[in-house]
C-alpha cells in the first residue's frame, strides 16, 4: 500500500472476523481477516492512487495482532478514519506523519541518517520496493496487491494462502 492510501482507510476498511469493525459495512465478509483499498480517489489527498481496482489485502498474522491492539486502544473519535493523530488527536494521520514515523524508527536501528544518499536510507516508498521486490509468491498475486490487476487473479483462498506464503515474515527473520 501507498502511504496516501494507508492515510484514507477508514475503520470499515478493516475485516477482523464476524465481530470486527467492517461487517458493518458494505465489504463483503472473507473467512481470512483483510484491509480493503479502494480504487476510488475521493479521500484526503486524492490522486495518489494508481489502482486498477478494490483491492482486499489479507492480513498476516503479525499486522493482524498489531491491529487489533491498536483498535482496543484507539482513542474514541466521531470520525471513522482508522489511524488518528495524537499530535492533532481524533484527526486522520497525515502522510507527513507516516513519513516522520518511519524514518524515526529507521534511525533507531541505523538505517537512516542525515546525509546519506537518499536511495540509501529507508523510507515509506523503499517498504513498497521492497515487498514488490522480495514478495515470494506469484506475479499475478503481487500484481493484484499492489493494484496493478483489474481483478481478483483467484479464488480469494488460494490468494490469502499464496499471499501467507509468499511474505517476507518479520519475526522469524529476527
Amino acid at each position: 500500500m501507498g502511504v496516501q492510501e494507508v492515510v484514507n482507510l477508514n475503520i470499515n476498511d478493516v475485516y477482523l472476523g464476524p465481530s470486527s469493525p467492517g461487517t458493518t459495512s458494505t465489504i463483503p465478509p472473507k473467512s481470512q481477516p483483510y484491509l480493503y483499498v479502494e480504487q476510488n480517489e475521493s479521500g484526503p489527498g486524492s490522486g495518489h492512487s494508481k489502482r486498477l481496482c478494490d483491492t482486499r489485502i489479507p492480513m498476516d498474522r503479525e499486522v493482524e495482532a498489531d491491529l487489533k491492539r491498536y483498535l482496543a486502544i484507539r482513542p474514541d473519535s466521531p470520525h471513522d478514519q482508522l489511524l488518528l493523530s495524537i499530535s492533532y488527536w481524533g484527526q486522520r494521520i497525515t502522510a507527513d506523519s507516516i513519513h516522520h514515523i518511519v524514518e524515526r524508527n529507521a534511525r533507531k536501528i541505523g538505517l537512516h541518517e542525515e546525509g546519506r544518499e537518499v536511495g540509501r536510507n529507508l523510507l515509506p516508498e523503499r517498504l513498497m520496493q521492497c515487498f514488490k521486490y522480495r514478495f515470494g509468491g506469484q506475479p499475478a498475486t503481487k500484481q493484484y496487491l499492489t493494484g496493478r490487476k483489474e481483478k481478483l487473479p483467484y479464488p480469494w483462498p488460494v490468494l490469502v494462502t499464496d499471499y501467507r506464503e509468499g511474505i517476507y515474515d518479520l519475526v522469524s527473520s529476527k
